[in-house]
């Protein structure tokens, strides 16, 4: 009987954890589940693995109807954004105008260490480097540009003199 008890109230804490959101009822769920399997083995040795194969179902059954049928539901439609952002309503993502940095040059404005901010077309822009250290002051060069992620590199004394 503890055994049922402590599985449905395991399954009810899961189930409420949709709703109260903050990891505390799942955690509560997941114990009480797994101190049903517990008990199960503690105190009904001969039928603990009928009891166990009953959950594992159960947590099958759970699974698929989470990943089937809740985003159909109107509860998952209120959870979930379905609206598009379009460019012709003047969104834009991050990296459609970073893309233009690339190739070109700045100053670091802090240490980068590896992330900081450089002076790149009179903008602050913040950046990273590969993994090196570039000390304020330090000429850059952007190397590559993922989504919002601008790397940078500096530019030794030998490039800056080729260039000049």
């Amino acid at each position: 009987m503890l055994v049922l008890l402590l599985f449905l109230a395991g399954l009810a804490l899961l189930f409420f954890e949709l709703f109260v959101p903050g990891g505390i009822l799942g955690t509560l769920g997941i114990v009480c589940v797994g101190a049903s399997i517990f008990f199960a083995f503690k105190n009904y040795q001969e039928i603990a693995m009928m009891v166990l194969a009953g959950e594992l179902l159960a947590l099958g059954i759970g699974v698929v109807i989470g990943v089937r049928i809740f985003p159909h539901t109107p509860i998952a439609r209120r959870l979930t954004l379905t609206r598009e952002f379009a460019v012709q309503e003047g969104f834009t993502s991050a990296s459609s105008e970073s893309d233009t940095y690339v190739g070109k040059e700045g100053t670091a404005l802090t240490t980068l260490r590896p992330a900081g901010i450089a002076l790149i077309e009179g903008k602050r822009i913040n950046v990273v480097t590969d993994g090196e250290f570039i000390e304020r002051n330090a000429r850059v060069r952007v190397s590559e540009v993922e989504g919002s992620r601008i790397v940078v590199h500096a530019i030794s004394k030998e490039e800056d003199q080729a260039q000049a």
